[in-house]
């Protein structure tokens, strides 16, 4: 993969490599998809031809930013700390709120997270012409509509006399067939 060293965008699986050579937490492809998919990776994610890439500089403040809690890793040797979170000397009642509040950042993350995909997704299929302006598809329904009324409704009018002549109900249903083919066929032009 790339250097992140000069500005290119990672690989969710590079990234997660990024992040072992830094010993920081987050070092599989599938805690990074995590990140992404929780809302805590969102402006470093970015789409290419090749699909989603992470720029890591920026991925790695986002994951600082809006991760609750630092997690401490076990040292190598050593027995893992008793607790999990650096600076877990909050009383039990404030770490409930802190708990509380995280969710609530990470839920409103994902939530911005999921809003943004959406709008990219929309977005891109615009461009790509799979997406059209609902407006232009109304106005265009109602052109053809008004269209497809007016030809129809001209038909009794240029045909009467026509019919009045005629006797042979055959030839009254054939005339009356002709007419609204006829007009049906000049919406095509």
């Amino acid at each position: 993969m790339t250097d992140p060293v000069d500005g290119t965008f990672l690989s969710f699986r590079a990234y997660a490599r990024h992040r072992a050579g830094l010993e920081l937490s987050g070092t599989s492809h599938n805690a990074v998809g995590k990140a992404v998919k929780s809302g805590r990776l969102v402006e470093s994610v970015h789409e290419t031809p090749k699909g989603l890439r992470i720029d890591p500089e920026v991925a790695d403040r986002e994951w600082r930013e809006n991760t609750a809690g630092t997690l401490v890793r076990e040292p190598a040797g050593g027995r893992a700390p008793d607790s999990l979170f650096e600076g877990d000397e909050l009383p039990d009642a404030q770490q409930s709120e802190r708990a509380k509040s995280s969710a609530t950042l990470a839920n409103a993350n994902t939530l911005q997270a999921v809003y943004r995909a959406r709008l990219l997704r929309l977005d891109f299929e615009l461009k790509e012409g799979r997406l059209v302006d609902r407006e232009s598809v109304d106005a265009e329904a109602f052109r053809l509509y008004r269209l497809v009324r007016e030809n129809l409704l001209k038909i009794p009018t240029r045909i009467s006399s026509q019919l009045a002549a005629i006797t042979d109900s055959r030839e009254i249903r054939a005339l009356i067939e002709t007419e609204i083919v006829t007009a049906l066929a000049s919406l095509g032009d």
